[in-house]
């Protein structure tokens, strides 16, 4: 533990910014490593990276399946000349002919993603995984949609948590680039609501190639998230609106039934804090790991009245 400079306030080892005035520590380990990680390593995030693997990876299978197709081709033709009834030759190429399909489509679609704002070309895939843009409440939560992220009026925000994962997942796209139902990385915290938003990171809502870009921008990109949730913060409290995911989405908080909680311990905590549950009203849990332990006490102190217990 330090002591900020600026304040002279204790400063938990894996918190980036004092607590009490919001001075950056020098001192935290993890903020260095975070800031070095985010900054000189992955820059524009991990998606492009995985995004190339991909495509290198449709042009080798295609050579592949055009080398099949040619011997199908060259074995068949000798095959029914001497026999072979012709549907079953036809039955192997056209199976050949789908395969190739499937990786001349994945490669559409990874050429077409715009990585700093995916959800533009991705929004139908996540309007099919979770249920439509006409649906506007689910599970005792409601989305956004359309309607604009901010605060009602004389609503008052109390903490924000960023970056925060969601321990759910569920998808929806076929191979290659698929879009997630759960994207949100930040989680507000007001003093009539708790809302969960996505700020666009590269590949944000995408799983490549198998490969959750949201996990990865939690792990990667913690400082550029946590940048980009204050600007979020300074929007909302001037009455200003957020760019947001169709599918991002809050809970009223006499709505949530039961919150749970787990501080990590030992090594573990200086990747994430802890993680924090939520029972809302039709028995729907929500779970999240989150990295910042002061915003973590926070919620966990701030949902008092809500029956809590450690998971």
């Amino acid at each position: 533990m330090v002591n900020c400079a600026a304040c002279g306030e204790p400063v938990p080892d894996n918190v980036d910014n004092c607590p009490s005035c919001g001075t950056r520590i020098k001192g935290s380990l993890t903020g260095e490593i975070s800031r070095f990680v985010d900054n000189k390593v992955v820059p524009q995030g991990i998606a492009p990276v995985m995004a190339k693997n991909v495509k290198v990876t449709n042009i080798l299978g295609l050579i592949v399946v055009l080398v099949i197709l040619v011997f199908e081709i060259i074995f068949f033709t000798f095959a029914v000349m001497s026999g072979l009834p012709l549907y079953i030759a036809g039955l192997f190429i056209a199976m050949t002919f789908v395969i190739m399909s499937f990786i001349l489509y994945s490669s559409h679609r990874i050429k077409k993603v715009d990585f700093s704002n995916p959800k533009e070309e991705y929004v139908k895939d996540l309007q099919n995984a979770y249920g439509g843009k006409s649906v506007n409440e689910i599970h005792g939560t409601r989305l956004f949609g359309d309607s604009p992220v901010k605060l009602d009026s004389g609503e008052k925000v109390i903490a924000s948590l960023a970056p925060v994962y969601r321990l759910q997942t569920s998808y929806s796209g076929p191979s290659g680039v698929s879009a997630e139902k759960y994207t949100e990385n930040t989680i507000i915290l007001t003093d009539k609501r708790v809302i969960f938003i996505t700020l666009p990171l590269p590949g944000q809502g995408l799983i490549i190639s198998g490969g959750s870009q949201d996990m990865w921008n939690d792990m990667l990109k913690r400082n550029t998230i946590k940048e980009l949730a204050l600007k979020a913060l300074d929007l909302l409290k001037n009455g200003d609106t957020l760019d947001h995911f169709p599918n991002d989405y809050w809970i009223n908080r006499d709505a949530i039934q039961q919150s749970e909680y787990l501080k990590s311990i030992g090594p573990t905590k200086f990747a994430w804090a802890g993680a924090m549950g939520f029972k809302v009203i039709d028995s729907k849990k929500l779970r999240y790991s989150i990295v910042d332990s002061i915003a973590l006490d926070t919620l966990i102190n701030e949902l008092h009245p809500v029956k809590k217990h450690v998971i």
